[in-house]
């Protein structure tokens, strides 16, 4: 097994990457925008932590993807991924004032994401196990 198919060097990796990216954003936005500390760290922070969660489940999303050939967990995880990030993104922009008020744009986007989960997973059903299939003959 190589080294990042074991859970500790793949956190070893991202884990630090992703603090050190996320207090990065958090600098940007501080400086562009002009927001206190105060009103930034408990977004950022909510942020990163989401950001962390969902790349140790990545771990496990992968490894069933290549024991298993089942990419359902994947998508399912990258679905959830990018709506979570997306709520968070588009509430705390609007209320920061970093984007326009979000005007109902969370209901729009939860069903815009919910769609593409609907979408995903009968693909990832039916062509998962092609999928793994070659990209495994592309590891060799």
């Amino acid at each position: 097994m190589t080294p990042i198919g074991r859970f500790g060097p793949w956190a070893a990796i991202g884990v630090p990457l992703l603090l050190v990216f996320g207090a990065g954003a958090a600098f940007t936005i501080h400086a562009a925008a002009k927001i206190p500390w105060s009103l930034l760290l408990f977004p950022v922070s909510l942020y990163i932590a989401v950001q962390l969660i969902f790349y140790l489940l990545a771990f496990w999303a992968r490894k069933q993807g290549r024991m298993k050939r089942n990419l359902v967990p994947m998508a399912v995880l990258c679905c959830l991924y990018g709506w979570i990030t997306g709520l968070i993104l588009i509430h705390y922009g609007s209320e920061l004032r970093i984007l326009p008020s979000d005007n109902g744009d969370c209901i729009g986007f939860s069903i815009c994401m919910a769609v593409i989960t609907l979408i995903m997973v009968p693909i990832c059903v039916k062509y998962g196990v092609k999928i793994v299939d070659s990209l495994s003959q592309m590891d060799q």
